[in-house]
């Protein structure tokens, strides 16, 4: 023993050179490990994680809630009944909705205690959804992609459009930045396609119903800035119309209440319906007012051609 210095000599743990008798003692610890780990996982409190992070990512104009959340083995966290709805007006349909998201969390930040960087995907309206999602004190990111949603199985637009019909599928991608829960502070871009869109009977202004149409496919890019809506470009080409317009949006609390400002172009198809003349008068060229009263605005007149000058003798 060194002066000043006591050192105990510690006894070692050795699986090996202990025959049968060692092997056996490693793989009672490798199996402990094992139920221990699945322990942690079936019992850990997702449920309480993901409702928190679904509060943290709520506004006043839009609030995320699930039913609840259990692990599922290979695909992470179960989410189950995830709902967006207008805290506003609780009784409208949902503005999403999915039977189950599947989550799988950082798994690193989360034995860390930091339970704010996921990525989630999921089945809804018969199509694919899938993005990832970072929740900060300070800032929040949302990238969302989307793949063949049926329109047809979007509750708002079903209820909006009455006894008319809107079928096709929704394709793109949205990013989103948000700061706090104004949405004047949030900052978003999307872009949307549509393929294989077809109408019947969509009401556009009083009883006045558009033409039936088919064969559509369009495509939409959107800025949210400053707690408006720019769409920057609009296209759709069916058999029966070719369209294209801009404009913008100021949501509401309400939906119907957000106010429009359009402006738009649109020429026959291929297979022009015999009522077009009287479709491009009853839709003019643009609209205003709301989503819940849309005031369509006249086509600008065509100057009146200046009449011939007599030739100089």
């Amino acid at each position: 023993m060194t002066a000043g210095k006591l050192r105990i000599a510690l006894p070692r743990i050795s699986f090996a050179g202990s025959g049968e008798g060692g092997s056996l003692t490693a793989v009672y610890v490798v199996y402990t490990l094992v139920l221990f780990f699945v322990f942690l996982l079936v019992n850990f409190p997702f449920d309480m994680i993901v409702q928190q992070v679904l509060q943290s990512v709520s506004t006043s104009a839009l609030r995320v809630e699930a039913a609840g959340a259990r692990f599922a083995f290979l695909r992470g966290v179960e989410v189950r009944n995830v709902r967006a709805v207008n805290p506003s007006n609780p009784e409208a349909p949902p503005l999403f909705e999915a039977r189950a998201l599947y989550v799988k969390p950082n798994w690193s930040r989360l034995l860390r205690g930091d339970y704010r960087s996921l990525s989630f995907y999921g089945i809804a309206y018969n199509g694919i959804i899938e993005g990832d999602l970072r929740v900060g004190a300070d800032l929040s990111r949302l990238k969302i992609e989307f793949d063949s949603l049926n329109l047809a199985r979007y509750a708002p637009l079903t209820t909006a459009l009455g006894n008319g019909e809107l079928n096709g599928l929704l394709s793109g991608s949205i990013e989103a930045d948000t700061k706090g829960a104004a949405i004047d502070a949030a900052q978003a871009s999307a872009v949307i396609h549509l393929d294989d869109v077809s109408a019947r009977a969509v009401p556009l202004v009083g009883t006045v119903t558009a033409p039936e149409l088919s064969g559509c496919a369009g495509a939409m890019s959107l800025q949210l800035a400053g707690g408006k809506v720019e769409i920057q470009e609009s296209t759709l080409e069916c058999d029966q119309i070719k369209f294209n317009g801009t404009g913008t949006i100021q949501p509401r609390s309400r939906p119907e209440d957000s106010v429009v400002n359009l402006k738009y172009q649109m020429q026959p198809g291929a297979k022009p319906i015999k009522e077009w003349d009287l479709v491009a008068t009853v839709i003019g060229c643009g609209a205003s007012g709301t989503l819940g009263k849309i005031k369509p605005q006249p086509c600008p007149k065509a100057a009146a051609a200046a009449p011939p000058k007599p030739a100089k003798k």
